[in-house]
């Protein structure tokens, strides 16, 4: 269509003209290492997607980069569709989400630049 032909939503561009990749800005190897040893199940990947994850990730690190303003962490935390998980996903998120506030906490200015 159109839009795939220009390089639009269709063809899986979200920005036409832009680089080719962004990276995510956290600490996500640490984060996966203390929620392993809470007994989390944990992957890394360097590939948010290509739904919604994939544009939210790449809109919000690019938004940041724009803004000129000290670049703040940024990540995405991939929870696979799974009902039956709901409670350990529940779980982790509490745990990733405390972990992280604790990092912030613990040094000013964590989390810029």
């Amino acid at each position: 269509d159109a839009a795939a032909a220009d390089g639009g939503p269709a063809s899986g561009v979200l920005e036409p003209g832009g680089p080719e990749q962004v990276q995510a800005h956290w600490p996500a190897a640490a984060l996966a290492e203390h929620l392993r040893s809470q007994g989390h199940q944990v992957e890394l990947s360097q590939d948010a997607g290509a739904h919604c994850c994939n544009g939210v990730l790449w809109l919000a690190t690019r938004r940041a980069a724009m803004s000129g303003a000290p670049r703040p962490w940024m990540g995405f935390l991939h929870l696979p569709r799974q009902p039956e998980q709901r409670p350990q996903q529940a779980a982790l998120v509490q745990a990733a989400v405390a972990w992280l506030g604790a990092q912030l906490a613990f040094s000013p200015g964590a989390g810029r630049g």
